[in-house]
């Protein structure tokens, strides 16, 4: 008896070996609704809709069924069906698991199976669309710098030539302009009075155009563009006129900001605020002693200019002392200018340029 019992429960695990060996050679796979062949390795290709799984005949009379794929799914998934749906595995290596028990002890069933992975799912995919971008982005940066590196050139080179043609042609016709008004008024001393003011104007009007030209042509010299540039000049400038007029003076240069970028126009016009203020002092105030300080400060910059003179009302509207001057071009570039003075106790002028009017104009 106990033999026979033996025997049958041999037989019993054959069966269940055989019928679980069937099971894992027959199972079908339907792949968008299309048989797919089974071949060995069974490979599916990614990008499809979905892949269906369906058990033979033999295993589809169970109550139900418990499957998962390992390697993908976190737990186990009941279903009353002999089939099993999944869509959009990513690519890799999967085993289906199919048991008929909670315990998933009794697996009747396997498929061996891999997802082919698409182009973005593998590593030199994105290693070369990463090389590609920035590889078109390191062209389209080369190919603007020197774009923006030949429109500087060429920029630099027409002011050169607009610089040349300035001093060449129009300072040339301004020092003959000049030349002549001079002979004229040798010629006629003491012959006609009235005609003294008109030629004394022409004179100055010639110089002061002269000047002005000169110190244009200097502002759009490229040479020039550096702020040392700026600061030698007004240094030069101060020496040249305040010597003269043997007015003592202290040109002192302090601060730990960056050094500023001026435009054309802002060097220019902060030039001409200083050439004036200075002209104004040594032509008016009877001062004796001038202090200019030049302060490059984290967020401005500011040029300090004082005297010891005679002071001016400046409530008081006049052409000698430039106040209009100093407005108009302050207004140009975003400067701020304040002038401060008292009868009897000199002036002194503040130039302050903000950084971010620096950087507009630029």
């Amino acid at each position: 008896m106990n033999s026979l019992i033996k025997v049958l429960f041999i037989l019993v695990i054959l069966s269940e070996s055989y019928n679980s060996f069937s099971a894992k050679d027959s199972i079908t796979v339907k792949v968008d609704e299309e048989n797919y062949p089974l071949a060995d390795p069974h490979s599916i290709y990614s990008g499809n809709k979905y892949i269906e799984f369906n058990l033979p005949d033999s295993l589809n009379h169970h109550a139900q069924y418990w499957y998962w794929i390992k390697n993908y799914d976190s737990h186990w998934h009941r279903t009353v069906y002999p089939q099993f749906r999944y869509s959009g595995l990513p690519g890799g290596d999967y085993k289906l698991q199919v048991s008929i028990d909670s315990m998933h002890n009794n697996i009747i069933a396997e498929y061996l199976f891999d997802v082919k992975k698409k182009y973005s799912e593998q590593w030199w995919y994105w290693l070369f669309v990463i090389s590609t971008i920035l590889g078109i982005g390191s062209l389209i940066t080369y190919f603007w710098y020197l774009y923006d590196f030949r429109q500087k050139m060429l920029a630099n080179h027409m002011r050169q030539r607009m610089a040349a043609d300035l001093h060449d042609e129009i300072g040339s016709n301004l020092s003959n302009m000049a030349f002549s008004a001079e002979l004229i008024k040798k010629k006629l001393i003491g012959q006609s009075k009235d005609l003294d003011p008109l030629i004394n104007t022409l004179l100055n009007n010639s110089r002061d155009t002269s000047s002005l030209l000169s110190d244009t042509i200097w502002a759009l010299n490229p040479k020039h563009d550096s702020f040392d540039k700026l600061i030698d000049k007004m240094k030069s400038f101060a020496h040249n006129m305040l010597s003269a007029k043997e007015i003592t003076y202290q040109f002192d240069q302090s601060g730990n900001g960056p050094q500023p970028s001026i435009s054309i126009e802002q060097k220019r016009n902060i030039y001409l605020i200083y050439k004036e203020a200075i002209n104004n002092i040594a032509k008016h105030s009877e001062a004796t002693q001038v202090n200019i300080l030049i302060q490059t400060l984290p967020d401005q910059l500011k040029i300090e200019i004082s005297d010891n003179g005679i002071g001016f009302d400046t409530n008081l509207e006049s052409s000698g002392n430039g106040l209009n001057n100093f407005k108009t071009r302050a207004n140009k570039d975003n400067l701020i200018v304040d002038v401060a003075s008292f009868i009897g106790q000199g002036t002194e002028i503040k130039i302050t340029v903000p950084y971010y009017s620096v950087s507009a104009n630029i």
